[in-house]
């Protein structure tokens, strides 16, 4: 179902009017939430530092505690267990931890207010106990397990130092974690509702001292940004649906422990969940109010929008439906208007000149199509994808086939694959922009050659940038071929003997000499010259001389087989080729049968004149054969039968001649 683009705009405004006020909503609880953020943290903040100022005093208290006992003792360490029990009780300390011990210089602990149990404790390994040492002061322990009663505790403990400067023990006071003493009770102090409190030791180890779950005591912990073992796990939408706790942390002075107070999303955000609901109820209704004055006024708006439409539908029937329209309006759907009248007026105008421009190209087309109809030749177009588009009547009497029927069909269709292949490169090429003329021949039905020319003109796009077809023309050229070999076979001939000329004989001679270099066969070239021609002609006439070089010519031509060529090259002189020879001797034998045809006197009228001729024999070598080499052979062998005495012949590299 198609839209019209009044409801769409309409539609887009409504969307667009609801859009907004939804992202308003939604930056109002965006800003929301982050000011109550930054109120809850700054609230929760000071509250962790409260009492995480009241541990930093409780440790400092029972530190100066230490610090007092020891300084009292005045460096003298416990003699008997009852005489440390005695210093033990008589101290204000049990009060302040859960119970007191001595230790040896060697880490033994010697007395306890608690149960020691059969076996000797010893503590030199436990790191407070080396810290001790090191330092001199007071050491508070990270939560360690107790070796007697294996429970989590936290160890206080301060050297008793001798006058000369030794440490002569020490005294330990113990803070069992699992007790409600001043650590214990953290587990179980509430911040909020639901919200509860970690403490977490430093050091290169974290460990809980105190949690909420027992079992977690001196566990490991994040050395940084520990939530007490909460999962911290924010959306990506945390501004619309709280799902992180609310974590604030405080680094104990006393200790350098953090003190992690950590209050679950649900309560830190009740109030934000609340609001959420209420904003959520009004940006629905303020966006339905806005989203439905939108459509109305977006409609209203484009009442007259509609009304041109419908005049610009009907103008596809109605050339003057333009003439309704209202042009008095002074805004854009008025301007638009006005322009569509205008516009459709010269359209008008312009339709009746193009429909006048159409029949004239049609007839035009008519003519142009009656003419290529008429031509003998063969006249096509090619499209680009190598199909007819046209084709004149010239095809349908060479293929039988209406020119119908070929327009659309694939130039290999149609003259076939062999034929196709043989024009592929010459298609190529006029594809490529390149104007292509060739001939072409085949064999027909009695023996004879068929001789076509084709052009192949390429046809450009309107920017010449691309080939988008191609014009054929081809013409049969059979008679034209015939008639130019008729007249080169003329410029080959010798007028007055009919033999081959100079020219006939050069072709020829190039021929027998590729023949021989290339398909190894064999030849001869014989060169002959009349003995006393020039006497004959000066005594008897040139007619005399005329018909000596004619009888002489019949005479040859009796000699020599039919594939052999003879020829004039000029006055007296004759030239043969002989080739496919065998051997020698069938060269030889022609030599002696010319000679003998010609011992017999030439009879010219009244007149008995005696003939002669010198033969002057060069046969082809194995390979390397060039036409001025055999040339020059055979005529240093003319001459060496000349210089024997004439009337004999002479083979090119034998000393002797032959009559």
């Amino acid at each position: 179902m198609q839209i019209s683009l009044k409801t769409r705009l309409a539609l887009f405004s409504s969307l667009i009017a609801i859009a907004l006020t939804i992202l308003a909503s939604l930056g109002s609880q965006f800003l929301a939430f982050r000011d109550l953020q930054a109120l809850l943290e700054q609230q929760q903040s000071s509250q962790v530092k409260l009492v995480a100022e009241q541990l930093d005093t409780k440790f400092e208290d029972r530190s100066e505690m230490l610090r007092r006992v020891v300084a009292e003792l005045q460096g003298k360490f416990p003699s008997s267990p009852s005489h440390a029990n005695a210093i033990l009780h008589s101290l204000p300390l049990p009060l302040a931890f859960d119970n007191l011990f001595f230790i040896d210089p060697k880490g033994n602990v010697d007395y306890s207010t608690a149960p020691l149990g059969a076996q000797r404790l010893n503590v030199s390994d436990r790191a407070y106990f080396q810290e001790a040492l090191r330092t001199r002061d007071v050491v508070i322990s990270d939560p360690v397990y107790s070796r007697s009663s294996h429970t989590p505790m936290v160890y206080m403990v301060a050297p008793v130092i001798a006058a000369d400067g030794r440490v002569v023990g020490m005294l330990g006071g113990a803070l069992n974690l699992l007790k409600p003493n001043f650590l214990g009770r953290i587990a179980h102090h509430r911040i909020g509702v639901t919200g509860y409190y970690c403490l977490v030791s430093s050091g290169p180890r974290a460990l809980y001292v105190m949690h909420r779950d027992t079992a977690q005591l001196g566990k490991a912990a994040h050395l940084t940004g520990e939530n007490c073992g909460e999962q911290m796990q924010p959306s990506r939408y945390e501004f619309l649906a709280p799902n992180a706790a609310l974590v604030s942390r405080y680094i104990l002075q006393s200790t350098g422990w953090e003190l992690v107070a950590v209050v679950p999303a649900n309560e830190a955000y009740a109030p934000l969940r609340a609001m959420h609901t209420r904003m959520k109820t009004i940006a629905i209704v303020v966006a339905a109010i806005a989203g439905v004055a939108a459509w109305l006024a977006t409609w209203y708006l484009l009442a007259p929008l509609s009304r041109l439409r419908d005049v610009v539908q009907r103008s596809h029937e109605d050339d003057a439906a333009y003439e309704s329209l209202v042009l008095q309006r002074n805004d854009e759907i008025g301007e638009v208007g006005r322009e569509f009248a205008s516009l459709m007026s010269q359209l008008n105008l312009q339709n009746d000149a193009l429909r006048r421009s159409e029949a004239e190209l049609r007839a035009g087309e008519l003519r142009m199509r009656n003419i290529a109809d008429h031509l003998p030749s063969l006249v096509a177009y090619l499209d680009r994808n190598e199909r007819y588009v046209f084709n004149n009547h010239a095809y349908e009497r060479e293929f039988g086939r209406p020119a119908a029927e070929l327009r659309g069909m694939h130039i290999r269709d149609l003259l076939g694959e062999e034929a196709y292949q043989r024009l592929q490169p010459y298609l190529r090429r006029a594809f490529a922009g390149e104007e292509i003329s060739f001939e072409t021949s085949e064999l027909v039905q009695g023996g004879g050659m068929l001789w076509t020319e084709a052009l192949y003109q390429p046809e450009w796009n309107a920017d010449h940038t691309e080939v988008v077809g191609i014009h054929i023309l081809v013409r049969d050229i059979t008679a034209e071929k015939a008639e130019v070999e008729r007249l080169d076979a003329l410029t080959q001939l010798d007028h007055l003997t009919g033999i081959a000329n100079r020219k006939g004989f050069d072709r020829r001679l190039a021929v027998a000499v590729d023949d021989a270099n290339l398909a190894r066969i064999p030849f001869a070239l014989l060169y002959l010259d009349l003995d006393h021609f020039k006497t004959v002609n000066d005594t008897y006439g040139h007619a005399c001389g005329d018909a000596l070089l004619q009888t002489f010519s019949m005479q040859i031509l009796g000699c020599i087989r039919k594939t052999d060529t003879v020829a004039r090259l000029g006055g007296d002189e004759f030239a043969i080729v002989i080739d496919g020879i065998n051997h020698p001797e069938q060269v030889t034998r022609v030599a002696r049968d010319i000679l003998e045809a010609t011992r017999m006197p030439f009879v010219f009228g009244t007149q008995i004149i005696p003939m002669g001729v010198s033969i002057g024999i060069a046969l082809s070598q194995p390979e390397h054969n060039t036409v001025d080499d055999i040339k020059a052979r055979a005529d240093a062998a003319l001459y060496r039968a000349k210089q024997n005495g004439r009337h004999q012949f002479a083979v090119d590299g034998d000393a002797s001649t032959a009559a």
